[in-house]
């Protein structure tokens, strides 16, 4: 059985995407297997139908009453079976890792 592996890049603002994000991906060799999205999480939920086996994300988090939309994000597409890391950084530079398995059961 052959498996694909397929990596997606989310981020808020286009700009850090297209002047870091896509040439670092370049850089290592995997630009065939990426799709690159800019938008809020919101949004990316609504159009990302699938799920994924592993979540990989670091976000600052600017206003409080918008947490939640990367956790319904997170949610809404994890695998049943899948894990995600979330390295979180409020206005504050408060740091929080989260490491999150099973989250609707």
């Amino acid at each position: 059985m052959r498996t694909t592996h397929s990596f997606e890049h989310f981020c808020q603002n286009h700009e850090v995407l297209r002047a870091a994000t896509i040439p670092n991906v370049r850089k290592n060799g995997g630009i065939d297997r990426a799709r690159f999205f800019a938008g809020d999480w919101t949004k990316l939920q609504t159009f990302l139908t699938q799920t994924y086996d592993i979540i990989l994300a670091a976000e600052t988090l600017y206003y409080p009453e918008h947490n939640n939309m990367l956790l319904e994000f997170v949610k809404a597409r994890l695998a049943p079976t899948g894990v995600a890391y979330l390295s979180l950084v409020s206005c504050d530079y408060f740091i929080v890792l989260f490491h999150l398995t099973n989250l609707n059961s």
